[in-house]
This record gives structure tokens, C-alpha cells and sequence, in this order.
């Protein structure tokens, strides 16, 4: 190894052997020097327990079959004996020998063998660190986030009946969702705040985050009322003089030029009061730069008030400065009840730390790195009881700003001491941001926020790995010249040098095949084309005679896996997933929960209106919205529903029977098919509660509101099964065959909402504010940074979709938008516009 240049960052697309590549380095590390117990100076550090499980597996694997046991096999040892005999300049024997030296040593001393995720990593660090961090000796670490949630939920609750402010700020938050059509769900808002109180990014705003009293949230509001509305009128008393001008000389919008899309429709729209649109559309400039006022029906009255009215349009555009300030205010009204909830919710998770000695995982970040900024990295070895002299960091790109931060002083260590250090990433697979993964600092390293940077910079070899050994040819030179294309289409310049070492030369021999399907009838539904993918995929296995167990399908969501999965399983296909299978996810089990909630609440307008809903998406139901409209002005209960459809889901059996003779009887009248394995796995569930008793302690619903959760069908025991999964869950896997679903191809914003820093006139510290609202204000430069940001991770799914491939790739799509970039594909030479596919191999 070049020992000049001893920060290693290897820049690795999917399939150009990244874990061959961070193998070859650790083994260096250890067969190159002659302590045999040299592998208890290395942290290596993965982010899955999945991936640190892999990668022991792999060091002592290879160690085997390099110190000659044949019992053990893979294709690539020979490779990796002569990488190392090559790097190490060291003879196949002598490599033989320290290779059965160091594995006897690392069985004998499992523990030492430092291949950790990095949330271990950091536990082991705050236990080290407990009495600076004021923590008792014997406090607990939670991993499961969703537990700590409800108990703050159930807190909250409980305060909520005993203080009126915090009940009446709470009321007020979830009316303010209700009229956007956000959730107003309790439980959602409240689960919703509690991972922004425990994020990262409030981490580092939390010394400028003013804690709020609902009283002051209140006073607040109105100031902002008030200062809103005297903006409001600047824009609309012009607006009204002009329309008071042009209606007292009879002028209608018809007589000025551009009609309802020039300046009459302009002014009309101020003074009613809305300032959607303050800025003025080419129209409206072309008629006061033309000087061109009258239609073509040449009233001649426009031309007596055309002076007034470009005063009054001067007037109303000299206020366009107030109009940012204007629609900030707007902004924070939007969400003004956040504030004060903020601050009790953050009191409540301070209160169950406290009370039940408990710290969540995901919370370490935070906790070690102001400690860590305060330490000498000696001292924070000599606590870990470790002087780890190399680090190596597996799938960099998910790495957050914060874990890099409290990472950095073990790197400057090792570098200082011209150690090696490595770096493994490619922020093309960047998919988490959402957790708070940053792929920009894979991008702009070596740069380093850290006084330590000029040692970064000097010490940095970056090495590209280009070979793909996973994807046949045509799969490889697909992805070079799809998103090559999409780079530049889709990412602004910012962000398209994460593609810059896009390029891969594929290693196999075989030239593979890809065809992606568009759809030509842009009113085709989802439902047409999961029937077109169930088809492709028996299309591949009858005809084809593609086995089974060698096809992945994915999908962008949990809910079209799991629709497709069934569909695949009622066509007779074995099928082995995790997330899509869940019982919750099914319309004919969630129709069954539906029924037995109505049969509970046979009047309530909401549960009726949902099995309508429930009952139109398992059987499509003729003039369905006439139907949900009837139903709801009428109020019909749940009797008058069912049987307005031809179902009498009032018998006895349906409303005396214990829960499994309920389902059961529901399922005979619905027709719904009890082979079905949701529907058979769903009754198994109605059995065992009846059997066990469990109506002694709680309801059937109640106890399947905690089921439902993480419930799914039996996994297939038949290694011959289809693969179904999403395709974040995808990441690091690879199939001969994959098929991806992809319904649309468009952009999501990954975070809805933004923190900014209210100074003069509103002084009011840092807020979260929904980043759509921000377009027209001072801070729509955050608005447009997510924006852009969120294109890359569309992207970046994309890719690792089509990635996954080994010698097929097959793609489904519906009929492209004008913007979509679809219709780059359709301009291939290799496109049948009669078949509509693209074909290549």
C-alpha cells in the first residue's frame, strides 16, 4: 500500500465488487504484519448487523481457504491470493501460513474482532462515556423506535386531560391538518414530532429552538393575523379602485385585451382577496409595456381609464417587496400550533428518559458529540479500551452529517500516524435520506468541515472501481446510457457530479437482455398494469422456463408489493417476501377488519363511508361515487350500505357469533375466497383469539391493531419461490432476473418540512416550516435545495432498481407525462413503438 496516501476512498458502483475490495484491504492490514492479533487494531464499521454478520463471514472464509482448507469454497480466492501476494509482495506459502495463524487467533478471540455496525459502535462509546454524559450506570438501550413512541403518546394523553392549554392547542393542531388534508390523526402528529425531536437535523438547531407556552402561541397568532392582513390590504385596495373604475364604467372583462387572462382578471383576483398570484403573468406586462388596453370589440371606454388603472397597477407592484414578507407569515401560520406542541412533546421525552432510565439508539449521535469534541482521541481510546490504528467505513453514503462527525477524530488519528483508512461508498445508492443520510460528503471528499482537513486532502487516493461484475453486457451498457442521459435531464448542475463515475465495463461474457413496457393509454390504471406484470412474470416462467427462485420482482411501495404478491400467489406462483406480505396491506383483509368495525359502529358515517370504499376496491362497485355520496348525505348505517350493494351482513351468525363464526360468515356472504392465504391466515388469527381467550383482556380489534403491524402470511419454505420486495430492501441484494414496477416516475420531495431562523422582526428562533410554503418567501432557496435534492433520490432509486440485475432487467411502466423521462427511451433506436417496448439483447 502506498504508505504517502493512506486515506483509501474507493468510489464503488453497484456490482464493481466493493466488499472483494474492502476484504483485499483488511487482509492486507492483517497478513501484512507479523502479529498474529494485529486484527484487534482495525474497526471496521458497516451500517446493518446484516452487513457486519457478511463481512466476518467473509474474512474468515477467505482466511480458510487461503490457509488451505478445501472444505471451503468460492470463485474469487484465487483472485484474492493473488491481489495479496501481488500488494504484499509475499509468497503463496508464507500467506498460507499467517492466514491459518490469524484465523486460529480470531476464533480463539471472536470479541476482538471489531466488525461493527455503527450503532454498536457508538452504544459502546456512551457506555464508555456515561458518568461525563451524567447517565446512571445501568440505564437501558431501546432500539425499537415505535415503542418509545407510544409511551410518549400515551404521556401526552395523559397530560392532555390535565392541562387545558396543551388540550386546547392539541385541538387546534389537528383541526389546522384536517383543512390541508393532512393526517389528523393524534397518534400520526404525535409520532410525526417525536422523530423531528429526535432527529439529527434538530440536534444541530437545538440551542436556537425557543421553547413555547400555548399562551404564547397564541399572542403570537394574532400578532401575525394582524400584520397579514395589513399587507393583504396594500395589494387590495388598488385592486378594488380599479374594479370600482371599470364596473362603474360598465367595462367587462371581455372589453380589455386578453379578457380573463390579462389585467381586468388581475385586478378582480386582488380584490377578492386572493394573492395567489401577485406577480403579474406576461399578459398583463405585455398590456402595460404595448400600451395595448382594448379588446377586439373596441370599447372605447377602456381607453378614458387605462391611465387610472396603470396607476393603480404601479401602485399594487411598488408593494411586491411586502409580498415575500407576506407569504413567510403564511408560512409560519401553517404552522403556528407546532411551535407550543415542540416544546411539551420534547418535555415529555425528557421526562421518560428520566423516569424510565431509558436512551434510544438513534439518540447516541447526539449525546457523544458535543463529549467528543472535548476529548483527546487518546483518551477516547484509552476509555474504549482499543487503540485502533485503522478504521474502514462500508457504505459511506449513508452516512449522516452527525456519525460522520463523531467518526472523524478516529480517522485523523489513524492518518496522523500514517495508517491506512478507508472509505467504501457510491452516492448513486444513496436512499436513505430520509433517515438522515448525507451522500454530498461522499461526494466532496476529502474535504473535511474539521481542523484536521489540510491532513485529509494530503493523505486522500481515491480509486474508482469501473469493472461491473454482476450485470451481463446489456444490462451494463443500459444503466451507462440510461442515466447518463438522466444526469443531465434531471439533476441540476449541483448534484451532477454524483453520477460522474457512472461508466462500468461489464466482466461477463453473456450479453443479457432488457425490455422495458410503456403502456399508449395514458387512462390505464394501476390495477391494468399489475395484471400486465403478473402476466410478464408467467410470461417468464411458462414460456420462458425462467425458474422461479431466480426472479426479484420490485416495487417503489409496500402496498403494490403486497397487491402483486397476492396475485402472483393466486396464480399459482410460490412467493417469498417480508413487508409485502403483511396481512394489513390486503383489500380483502382490511374489507373483513372494516366489516367487523362496522358491525360495532353501525351508524358511524365514517366507518361506513371507509367499507364502501374498502368494498368498491375488492369489487368494483357500478356509480360507486353517486353511492358514497348517498351514503353520506343520508347518513346510512352500515345495514342500509350493505344491503344498497345486494349483501345482508345482518344475520345472526354476523351479529351473535364470536369472532371467527363473524369472519367466517362475512367471508361466505362478501364471496370472498377462504383458500385465499390472507383471508385463511386472517381466520387463523379470529381462531386463536377465541381459543386463547383473549376477549377476557382486550377486543379482537384491539389486539389486531398490535398484530397488524408486522403480521404476514407464511414465508414459502421452497427456495423455488418469486422474490418479492421493495426497492429500498433491495439495496446490496442482486437476482438473475429482476422486474420493476414502476406505475409513475416522478419526484417526491424525501422531507416536507425545513428548519429556518426567524431573526427581526419575528425573533423567534428556529422553526420547522412546511418547505412547500417557502417557495415565495426570503427562504425559498431551502425550498429549491430539497427540491433538488429529492430529484437525486428519485434517481438514485432508479438505479438501484435496475441494478440489481444479473442477466435480465424488465421494467413496466404506464404512459409517460409531457415531463416525464420516459420519453427519452422512446426515442431509441432499440424502441417498438407497434409492441411498445424497448428491446435490447
Amino acid at each position: 500500500m502506498d504508505l504517502s496516501q493512506p486515506f483509501l476512498v474507493y468510489k464503488s458502483s453497484a456490482g464493481s465488487g466493493k466488499t472483494f475490495n474492502l476484504a483485499k484491504v483488511y487482509l492486507s492490514l492483517i497478513l501484512g504484519t507479523t502479529d498474529p492479533t494485529y486484527f484487534r487494531q482495525i474497526l471496521a464499521i458497516t451500517f446493518t448487523v446484516k452487513a457486519a454478520a457478511e463481512m466476518k463471514d467473509r474474512i474468515i472464509t477467505y482466511l480458510s481457504i487461503l490457509a488451505g482448507n478445501s472444505s471451503r469454497y468460492r470463485n474469487d480466492s484465487e483472485a484474492m491470493m493473488a491481489v495479496l501476494m501481488d500488494e504484499l509482495g509475499l509468497s503463496r506459502e508464507v500467506i498460507s501460513e499467517r492466514s491459518k495463524q490469524r484465523l486460529d487467533h480470531i476464533l480463539h478471540q471472536y470479541g476482538d474482532l471489531h466488525i461493527v455496525t455503527i450503532d454498536k459502535f457508538f452504544a459502546r462509546l456512551i457506555r464508555a462515556f456515561a458518568s461525563e454524559l451524567t447517565l446512571s450506570p445501568d440505564f437501558e438501550i431501546t432500539i425499537d423506535h415505535s415503542q418509545f413512541v407510544d409511551r410518549a403518546t400515551e404521556l401526552l394523553y395523559e397530560r392532555i386531560g390535565e392541562d387545558q392549554d396543551l388540550t386546547h392547542l392539541i385541538l387546534h393542531l389537528l383541526h389546522s391538518r384536517l383543512s390541508e388534508d393532512s393526517s389528523n390523526n393524534a397518534d400520526d402528529v404525535i409520532q410525526n414530532a417525536c422523530n423531528t425531536l429526535l432527529s439529527d437535523d434538530f440536534y444541530f438547531i437545538r440551542d436556537r429552538f425557543k421553547n413555547w407556552e400555548p399562551k404564547e402561541v397564541y399572542e403570537l397568532k394574532d400578532q401575525l393575523q394582524v400584520e397579514s392582513e395589513s399587507i393583504k390590504e396594500q395589494f387590495i385596495a388598488p385592486a378594488k379602485a380599479a374594479m370600482e373604475l371599470l364596473r362603474s364604467r360598465g367595462i367587462e372583462a371581455a372589453d380589455v385585451a386578453r379578457g380573463n387572462s390579462g389585467i381586468y382578471a388581475y385586478f378582480r383576483q386582488l380584490a377578492d382577496g386572493d394573492l395567489s398570484k401577485v406577480a403579474p403573468n406576461s399578459y398583463v406586462i405585455a398590456t402595460i409595456e404595448e400600451d395595448k388596453w382594448m379588446s377586439g370589440k373596441k370599447n372605447e371606454a377602456v381607453e378614458y381609464v387605462k391611465d387610472e388603472l396603470r396607476t393603480r397597477y404601479e401602485e399594487i407592484q411598488a408593494f411586491l417587496p411586502l409580498y415575500e414578507q407576506y407569504s413567510l407569515i403564511q408560512a409560519i401560520l401553517k404552522s403556528i400550533y407546532t411551535l407550543g406542541f415542540f416544546s411539551a412533546l420534547e418535555e415529555v421525552i425528557q421526562d421518560i428518559q428520566e423516569e424510565d432510565n431509558v436512551r434510544l439508539l438513534s439518540e447516541f449521535n447526539t449525546m457523544i458529540s458535543d463529549q467528543l469534541q472535548h476529548e483527546q482521541t487518546s483518551f477516547l481510546f484509552e476509555r474504549l479500551g482499543n487503540q485502533f490504528q485503522h478504521i474502514l467505513i462500508d457504505e459511506f453514503q449513508d452516512t449522516s452529517v452527525l456519525q460522520w462527525k463523531n467518526l472523524i477524530p478516529l480517522v485523523e488519528n489513524s492518518l496522523s500516524e500514517g495508517n491506512t483508512s478507508l472509505i467504501v461508498g457510491d452516492a448513486k445508492q444513496s436512499i436513505y435520506r430520509w433517515r438522515n443520510s448525507e451522500p454530498e460528503q461522499f461526494v466532496s471528499l476529502p474535504t473535511v468541515e474539521h481542523p484536521a482537513k489540510e491532513l485529509f486532502e494530503a493523505s486522500h487516493k481515491e480509486i474508482v472501481l469501473a469493472q461491473n461484475f454482476r450485470s451481463a453486457k446489456n444490462v451494463v451498457d443500459f444503466n451507462n446510457r440510461f442515466f447518463e442521459a438522466m444526469k443531465i435531464q434531471l439533476l441540476d448542475k449541483a448534484h451532477q457530479n454524483t453520477y460522474d463515475e457512472l461508466k462500468q465495463t461489464p466482466v461477463s461474457k453473456n450479453p443479457g437482455k432488457v425490455r422495458w413496457w410503456i403502456e399508449a393509454d395514458k387512462d390505464k390504471k394501476k390495477d391494468d398494469l399489475m395484471l400486465k406484470y403478473v402476466d410478464r412474470v408467467r410470461t417468464l416462467v411458462d414460456k420462458e422456463k425462467v425458474r422461479p427462485g431466480e426472479i426479484c420482482c420490485l416495487f417503489r411501495t409496500n402496498k403494490d408489493a403486497a397487491e402483486v404478491a397476492s396475485m402472483l400467489l393466486q396464480s399459482g406462483l410460490d412467493v417469498v417476501s417480508q413487508e409485502s406480505l403483511l396481512l394489513a396491506s390486503n383489500p380483502l383483509v382490511q374489507l373483513l377488519v372494516t366489516s367487523l368495525h362496522a358491525l360495532q359502529r353501525e351508524k358511524d358515517p365514517f366507518i361506513v363511508q371507509l367499507w364502501l370504499s374498502r368494498m368498491h376496491h375488492v369489487k368494483p362497485l357500478e356509480h360507486y361515487h353517486n353511492l358514497a355520496r348517498k351514503a353520506k348525505h343520508e347518513k346510512w348505517s352500515f345495514g342500509q350500505a350493505s344491503q344498497s350493494i345486494g349483501y345482508n351482513l345482518l344475520t345472526p351468525e354476523i351479529k351473535q357469533g364470536d369472532t371467527f363464526q363473524r369472519s367466517m360468515a362475512l367471508c361466505r356472504e362478501l364471496k370472498l375466497d377462504v383458500t385465499n392465504p390472507f383471508v385463511s391466515k386472517f381466520l387463523d388469527i379470529c381462531l386463536h383469539y377465541e381459543q386463547t381467550g383473549g376477549y377476557l383482556k382486550e377486543s379482537f380489534l384491539e389486539r389486531w391493531e398490535k398484530l397488524s403491524i408486522d403480521t404476514s402470511i407464511q414465508l414459502s419454505e421452497t427456495p423455488d419461490a418469486v422474490s418479492v420486495m421493495t426497492i429500498h430492501k433491495s439495496k446490496g441484494l442482486e437476482y438473475p432476473v429482476v422486474l420493476v414496477f414502476l406505475p409513475e416516475i416522478k419526484k417526491k420531495n424525501t422531507k416536507v418540512n425545513g428548519w429556518v431562523e426567524l431573526k427581526a422582526p419575528f425573533d423567534m428562533g428556529m422553526v420547522q416550516l412546511s418547505l412547500s410554503s417557502l417557495k415565495e418567501t426570503p427562504f425559498k432557496a431551502l425550498y429549491e435545495s430539497e427540491d433538488a435534492r429529492s430529484m437525486l433520490d428519485m434517481l438514485n432509486v432508479l438505479y438501484v432498481a435496475f441494478t440489481r440485475a444479473e442477466r435480465h432487467l424488465e421494467i413496466l411502466s404506464n404512459a409517460p407525462s409531457k415531463e416525464s423521462p420516459l420519453h427519452e427511451i422512446t426515442t431509441w433506436n432499440e424502441w417498438n413503438e407497434e409492441k411498445r417496448v424497448l428491446e435490447i439483447g
